[in-house]
């Protein structure tokens, strides 16, 4: 059964990345005309004919997409018209910045933000709840490029304790981890809060407790199991958030050489090539987290039918 589904899941993926894929292809082609996008003003015809023809637009645009899924299904992304070096080079430079500043964010924002939710769970309505509702509120509220700023401000420029920018070291990813974890703590405080007082009303967990059975005790035994789908949920979900776009902003403002600024500096380069390979690799990796946080699910609860 589990087989099936993955089986079921991974062709749903696949069409979402052929929609990702195909909408991108078909935007890069309505926008007017890449090639007067990509040269200077004054460039010369013959430049601007080589171009054409390097990157086939002077072919019918449906051969230009078979062309580009043929070449996409051999791995083969094209060469960088920024950078001019092959795209998947230079994402396979730069996924694994990402995917370490991503990973290191929600590890931070799930070991703080479950057990603050806990807490907040077991008193509820108390000061601490209070506060820590407060601090998951302004986590949610606070734009992740004024956090990045504010955090700057503080630690590297006010106290000089961490770099600005730049990576290579352990102290280079603190600030941007922190800046891309807060929003995302808020987010998972709140979710295990939520569900463990829904837990705790339960007629199990009340039979419990009118037992006499220690409260620690039935929330680690028990409380924990139960929410666990819920808490799982949110946390892939905000993996699977960062790595979408939301990293952007952090990798940006921190100068972390990530997929995120890669894609923003092809952007403003209008580098064609490389803005498709991206949007085909990060579709690619939200399909599978998807695909791989289901599966968790099931191993967490078996009761979960497919």
């Amino acid at each position: 059964m589990a087989l099936t589904y993955a089986v079921r899941r991974l062709l749903q993926g696949l069409i979402v990345i052929f929609g990702a894929t195909t909408l991108v292809f078909v935007v890069s082609r309505l926008v007017g005309d890449p090639v007067g996008a990509m040269l200077p003003i004054d460039v010369s015809a013959a430049d601007r004919e080589r171009l054409t023809i390097q990157l086939g637009l002077d072919r019918p645009v449906p051969e230009q997409f078979v062309s580009y899924l043929w070449s996409l299904m051999r791995g083969d992304f094209g060469i960088s018209l920024w950078q001019d070096r092959p795209v998947a080079t230079i994402i396979a430079e730069r996924l694994p910045h990402s995917l370490l500043l991503c990973g290191v964010a929600v590890l931070l924002a799930a070991a703080i933000g479950i057990p603050a939710g806990l807490v907040a769970a077991a008193r509820p309505n108390g000061w601490l709840d209070h506060g820590l509702s407060a601090f998951g509120l302004l986590g949610l509220s606070v734009p992740q490029f004024w956090l990045a700023l504010i955090l700057i401000m503080v630690f590297s420029v006010g106290l000089g304790w961490l770099p600005t920018s730049g990576s290579g070291s352990a102290p280079h990813l603190v600030l941007p981890a922190i800046a891309l974890a807060l929003p995302a703590l808020g987010r998972i405080a709140t979710v295990t809060r939520a569900s463990m007082l829904e837990e705790l009303e339960s007629p199990h967990i009340r039979t419990a407790l009118s037992k006499g059975v220690p409260f620690g005790s039935i929330v680690l035994r028990h409380g924990l199991r139960n929410i666990g789908v819920a808490v799982a949920t949110i946390v892939g979900w905000e993996l699977t958030r960062a790595l979408a776009g939301y990293n952007i902003v952090v990798e940006t403002i921190f100068g972390w050489p990530g997929i995120g600024q890669v894609a923003l500096q092809a952007i403003e380069r209008s580098d064609l090539v490389l803005i498709q390979a991206v949007v085909f690799v990060i579709a690619l990796i939200v399909v599978i987290l998807n695909l791989i946080v289901d599966l968790l699910l099931k191993l967490i609860d078996p009761r979960i039918e497919y």
